[in-house]
């Protein structure tokens, strides 16, 4: 029997604030060189007709005019792109979460490792429901033995009451040891995304020590503070 076409596309999970999206060209950048590594080709985006499209299908799926939401941008292989509403969010502009996540560890190795991808998209939301399943709220993601990131976690809700959690490995994981602050480094695996590109700024700004390296699996139970990031904060 012949395996099924897998159409594995690039995906982005961009925050919109009155139906405007945020950190569009820093999207576009990273979608267009995840389908250059993936397809070896230049996808050719056009920012306006994505930012176009995800106010029509925000407007088209009744969200306010006004306030936060989520949307996903899928570029499958023939560079076709599709967007769709992923739900609003809880709070006005970036905040930190109202609890402390319970989390556990969850391990596999993901194929394009630390692309943000569709396969990647389906193993968080696989992780996410294991975790919900046994009790946590979210996942570690560990692979190869590295911390690479968060899958579940709730962060926003559709117009349906349907809560929404997860990402293309686009969460990254920080660990704070002693006031010193780690994360994945890309020549380790992690994934480049929006939310990892703001932490690592904001942190830089504040004059926090921050490193990107091999962070591994061990380092978990000897972290002072482990934290996330995603469109609605940390």
């Amino acid at each position: 029997m012949p395996y099924p076409t897998v159409h594995n596309a690039v995906v982005q999970t961009i925050r919109m604030q009155d139906r405007r999206p945020l950190h569009l060209p820093a999207h576009m950048e990273i979608a267009t060189a995840a389908y250059r590594r993936l397809y070896g080709a230049d996808p050719g985006l056009d920012p306006r007709a994505v930012a176009a499209e995800a106010a029509r299908v925000l407007e088209a799926g009744g969200y306010p005019p006004r306030g936060g939401a989520v949307v996903r941008m899928s570029l499958a292989p023939d560079a076709d792109v599709t967007v769709e509403c992923c739900g609003m969010l809880l709070y006005a502009g970036y905040a930190g979460w109202h609890t402390r996540l319970r989390a556990t560890v969850t391990r596999y190795d993901s194929f394009p490792y630390g692309e943000p991808c569709l396969t990647s998209l389906l193993n968080a939301a696989y992780a996410g429901d294991y975790a919900r399943r046994k009790g946590f709220d979210a996942a570690v993601h560990v692979a190869a033995g590295m911390v690479a990131g968060l899958a579940g976690g709730l962060w926003c809700c559709g117009t349906d009451g349907v809560a929404t959690r997860g990402g293309a490995g686009e969460y990254p994981l920080f660990l704070v040891h002693g006031g010193v602050v780690s994360t994945l480094s890309p020549e380790a695996g992690a994934t480049d995304s929006v939310p990892r590109r703001l932490g690592l700024a904001a942190l830089r700004r504040l004059g926090v020590d921050v490193y990107e390296r091999a962070v591994e699996e061990c380092e978990l139970l000897t972290a002072d503070e482990v934290f996330s990031l995603n469109p609605q904060g940390i």
